[in-house]
């Protein structure tokens, strides 16, 4: 006992957050507490300076489930929830003179168009548009969310033969 060492990471928001929220990590096998966090001398680095030290029953009985001593953190914490992509949310092939509804997820204030005249929007609402086939012969339409400043949302349709 009485090692110190210092660990170079990467930077992340990951690595960050971890090494704000926890006092005392586990590496193999051993419990280390951090003495410092050096996140200014790279922007690329994280320096870890940890102090081995050991498990005190008594302090982790007091401290409680969810403390900031916890020594390893649940798969929630170390892996970020990456963000969703928005989608528009509906059947993927439609007959002629079908009527659908579909839904875009994870997407505001846009506004939805379609790529030719074989369908037509019958409504819209903030979150969702209704569309009728008009055509009797088969192919495909793309159902089209946009939205200014950001990527566009496609949803291709194909439409049956009968």
């Amino acid at each position: 006992m009485g090692y110190e060492v210092i660990l170079y990471i990467t930077a992340d928001d990951t690595t960050r957050g971890y090494f704000s929220r926890f006092k005392k990590v586990t590496i193999k096998d051993r419990l280390w507490q951090v003495q410092m966090v050096d996140d200014i001398t790279s922007d690329t680095m994280l320096i870890i300076f940890l102090r081995e030290t050991f498990t005190n029953e008594f302090e982790d009985a007091e401290a409680g489930e969810g403390s900031q001593d916890e020594v390893t953190p649940s798969p929630d914490e170390t892996d970020p929830t990456p963000t969703e992509a928005a989608a528009i949310i509906g059947k993927d092939s439609l007959y002629p003179f079908d009527t659908s509804v579909y839904t875009i997820e994870n997407a505001l204030d846009g506004t939805w168009f379609l790529s030719n005249s074989k369908a037509k929007i019958d409504g819209v609402s903030p979150t969702s548009v209704t569309i009728t086939i008009v055509t009797s012969k088969s192919g495909s339409v793309d159902l089209i969310y946009k939205r200014d400043g950001e990527e566009d949302i496609i949803k291709t349709i194909t439409i049956n033969s009968l």
